[in-house]
């Protein structure tokens, strides 16, 4: 069985995604939102296998705790 793909939810510079692929040799693909529709985006984290995400301060906002 093959694992699902690795869904990357932030932007990555050409060599930073070329670092991703050559990390996963081929053992997975690595789809980047993005690069995504809006309305594919759902679809792609329903079948991912993992996800690489980050949380920046900036994006968390007044409210949230570090």
């Amino acid at each position: 069985m093959r694992t699902g793909p690795l869904v990357v939810t932030y932007p990555l510079t050409g060599r930073s995604r070329a670092i991703v692929e050559e990390e996963l040799g081929g053992t997975a693909e690595a789809i980047y939102l993005v690069d995504l529709a809006p309305a594919a985006r759902a679809h792609a984290l329903g079948r991912a296998g993992a996800v690489l995400s980050t949380t920046r301060r900036r994006n968390c906002g007044p409210t949230r705790s570090r």
